[in-house]
Formats: C-alpha cells, sequence, structure tokens
C-alpha cells in the first residue's frame, strides 16, 4: 500500500527517507512550497530571554542567518530540535504536541519574558490571547502548488487502497483542490487520510474517504503508529 507524503520538499523528503526505512512504499506529492521571505537579519538576540519555533522550516532559515548558540529555544517536536542542535544551539528544549502544548508551558514558565518567535506569515496561533511578550518575526510563506507530478497522478489514478498523510489544514486543502482540479474527487474513496489533528479531518470530513483517521497525538510517531496498524496489520 503506497502512501502519500504531502509535507513541503525538504520536510518530505525527510520523511520519505524515515518511513522507507521503517519498510513502507511511500511517494512524495509536496502540496505547499516554502519561499523565504525578506526579514531583519540584524537583530540582537540578547535583547531576548527566549525564541520558540512552531515549524522546521522557520528553524531551519532562521539558523542560517543566526547564532543562537548562547540562547536558550523552546521549539515544538524533536525534528525541529535536531535541526537547532546540529546547528550549534546548545539550550533547547523539545515540546510535545502542537503549539498549544508550547504557548501551556510558555504561560507557565516565562511570564514577563522577552520572547522571539520567528514563523511563517500564515500561523496558526499567534499567541495574543496568552498574555506573553512575544515578538513575531514572518521569516517565510508557504504557497500552493498548483499540479501533481506524473508519478504521483499515475498513483492517484489506479484503483488500489492507498494512503494519505496531512500534517496541516492548508496541505489538506491544497490536496482536495488539486483532487477537484484534475477531476479525481471519485478516487478518494480508495485513499485513507491520516490527519494529524481533528481540526485537519473536520476540513476535508465532507468528503467520501475510504478512512479518515486523526493519530492519537499531535506528532509524527503517533502517525507512525496508524501507519503500522493500517499497513502491517
Amino acid at each position: 500500500m503506497q502512501i502519500i507524503i504531502t509535507r513541503p520538499h525538504l520536510s518530505a523528503l525527510q520523511t520519505k527517507s524515515e518511513l522507507d526505512n521503517l519498510g513502507f512504499d511511500t511517494i512524495i506529492a509536496p502540496m505547499l512550497e516554502i519561499l523565504e521571505l525578506g526579514f531583519d537579519k540584524n537583530i540582537s538576540l540578547a535583547e531576548y530571554d527566549l525564541i520558540i519555533f512552531s515549524s522546521q522550516e522557520a528553524a531551519k532559515i532562521f539558523v542560517s542567518y543566526y547564532d543562537c548558540s548562547n540562547i536558550e529555544i523552546y521549539a515544538v517536536g524533536d525534528k525541529s530540535k535536531i535541526i537547532l542542535l546540529e546547528n550549534n544551539c546548545k539550550s533547547v528544549t523539545s515540546i510535545s504536541g502542537n503549539i498549544q502544548n508550547l504557548k501551556s508551558v510558555l504561560k507557565e514558565k516565562f511570564q514577563g519574558k522577552k520572547i522571539l518567535y520567528p514563523c511563517g506569515e500564515d500561523i496558526s496561533d499567534d499567541f495574543s490571547d496568552a498574555n506573553l511578550n512575544i515578538k513575531l518575526l514572518k521569516i517565510y510563506k508557504a504557497e500552493y502548488i498548483n499540479k501533481f507530478d506524473l508519478n504521483v497522478i499515475d498513483v492517484l489514478k489506479n484503483k488500489d487502497q492507498k494512503l494519505v498523510i496531512f500534517l496541516s489544514r492548508r496541505t489538506a486543502k491544497n490536496f482536495i483542490n488539486l483532487m477537484d482540479k484534475y477531476g479525481y474527487v471519485a478516487n478518494i474513496k480508495d485513499i485513507t487520510a491520516i490527519c494529524l489533528s481533528d481540526r485537519i479531518k473536520d476540513r476535508i470530513s465532507e468528503l467520501n474517504w475510504h478512512e479518515l483517521i486523526v493519530a492519537d497525538r499531535p506528532d509524527f510517531p503517533a502517525v507512525i503508529d496508524v501507519l503500522n496498524k493500517k499497513v502491517f496489520k
């Protein structure tokens, strides 16, 4: 059973390698393209008590311009932590789950502290309701990709059962848009969709999926747990 990975290209390649090594049959179909924005590259990090990251993309871009070796960092997910440690960041704490879990930790530990938040142009939460001293620094945008590659089309056209992984609502939305554009909406009945959260599931639940599953936790190991149950059952 083939697994369609919809993450942005570089992240999709990493995910493909991880899943292939576990014995899965994967194909990448990026739904978003990451484009770096013009942003201030002369910020004094000494003015901040903490940097936070909620995406791997933001972490990759930011550390390519800034030396973060002497500042505390909190990041959502172990993958972001690995990226940061590989770029000489010394004090990195990984928060399991999603941005809501990060917000809870910040409200508990960092009230009154000055926090820098490098992020994407379209973020799911700007922390405006958390009573925290956070400066947003938008450093990238994610644009919709407007076509499927030919090898992905071949997979979507056949009647074999397949799985698709959705880690964000925008990714799921664009996948549905492209299925409609190519006239493949009827083929959704052959696809099991694995979603990282209920919010993603709700975005696509009106369609006739073979099965629609939400991972038990909002992290990628929980997605792998679902894959193991569905593919190697």
